[in-house]
């Protein structure tokens, strides 16, 4: 088990030498335990949803910039952060630091830019799709984006169904959680099988949860290969949101 774990772990968690620097967008926010969280929040409107993104596990705020502008762009406010160890955030990553950091900042979101949770949406990518999970059994966001995210860390590198001193328990978190959910996942994905994203659907069912497979995206040029149909699925899904 414990060699389970150690793989796991570096699985998981890959920081990388920050890809930005210090500048006024950057926020700083106190964490629980004293150490301060980097994060960057785009705040535009209050009648706009707000996307808190969730970044995978060798990404940061840097990274995924362009993916927030995308959505700034197309009239959402945005929120993203930096687990321990990555980007200009102090501390080593670990399971239990990244689900409270990330609420942290998202009550952060809610006291000082005012967000509604009704107006609130995760999306988490990868490893944030972990986080993001946590955050929706926590607390009561309106949606949940899941893309190529995994049943539970130790389904990634083994194939038996339960093992003990598990990570990342994403599959079993979802009759706790009370939003609807889009599941985005590549048929060719390397990294996290297809199959991941095909049970997680099936865990929620059809009455919570819609599915956008992109055929022929791997884990990493998801996006790209669905082109502009990637924003047309997620906006459709927010949009549909309003109706629930």
């Amino acid at each position: 088990m414990v060699m389970a774990q150690q793989l796991a772990m570096r699985v998981l968690f890959q920081p990388r030498p920050s890809s930005y620097g210090p500048d006024e967008s950057i926020l700083s926010i106190p964490a629980s335990d004293g150490q301060s969280i980097a994060a960057y929040v785009g705040y535009h409107s209050p009648e706009a949803y707000t996307i808190f993104f969730l970044h995978g596990n060798a990404e940061d705020i840097g990274n995924v910039m362009p993916l927030l502008r995308s959505y700034e762009l197309k009239g959402f406010n945005v929120a993203t952060f930096d687990y321990r160890g990555y980007g200009l955030t102090p501390g080593e990553p670990s399971e239990k630091s990244s689900y409270d950091d990330a609420e942290t900042v998202y009550d952060y979101l809610l006291e000082h830019f005012k967000i509604d949770e009704d107006k609130m949406v995760l999306h988490g990518r990868s490893l944030g799709g972990g986080v993001a999970m946590e955050i929706a059994k926590r607390r009561n966001p309106k949606g949940l984006i899941l893309e190529s995210t995994f049943l539970s860390a130790f389904k990634v590198v083994l194939p038996f169904k339960w093992i003990p001193g598990d990570y990342f328990k994403n599959e079993s978190k979802v009759k706790a959680t009370q939003c609807r959910a889009l599941i985005i996942h590549g048929d060719r994905d390397e990294v996290v099988p297809f199959s991941h994203g095909k049970a997680l659907a099936a865990a929620f069912g059809p009455d919570r949860a819609k599915a956008y497979w992109v055929e022929g995206a791997g884990h990493n040029n998801l996006a790209s290969v669905a082109g502009q149909n990637y924003f047309f699925m997620i906006e459709k899904f927010i949009s549909d949101l309003d109706s629930n």
